[in-house]
């Protein structure tokens, strides 16, 4: 596994963390698309497989608070290093370990759970 950068697991949090922009049109979705500088990883494929995780837990879990700072950093990784992740032995031991690493620091801990609660929310 490559290593894991904390700084860029700060910088996806706070990208997560702004408000998406709404699409009106398809061309404003072409125009949104175009923008996306090549090679460069689309921030709403990560909101949308977080969204999707987030909810389905919340639906089927007890403990969503303690688990859900887990699964967002499961899919921050995911979405940063690629679905070969997921085979990774210790992939659920190491994520569990940086989620519990992040919430020890208050402002990542406000991030993330600020995040999981728009993830959550019904959108309006």
């Amino acid at each position: 596994m490559s290593k894991i950068d904390s700084t860029r697991l700060s910088q996806v949090l706070a990208a997560l963390a702004k408000p998406k922009e709404r699409v009106t049109s398809s061309a404003t979705n072409n125009t949104s698309a175009a923008k996306t500088k090549k090679g460069e990883k689309d921030l709403e494929v990560l909101r949308v497989h977080l969204q999707s995780r987030l909810r389905d837990l919340k639906r089927h879990t007890e403990d969503f608070h303690e688990a859900a700072p887990v699964i967002t950093v499961q899919e921050i990784l995911r979405w940063e290093f690629g679905e070969s992740i997921l085979e990774h032995p210790e992939f659920g031991s190491i994520s569990k370990k940086v989620a519990e690493t992040m919430l020890e620091d208050q402002a990542l801990e406000r991030a993330i759970y600020g995040i999981v609660d728009r993830m959550v929310s019904p959108e309006p």
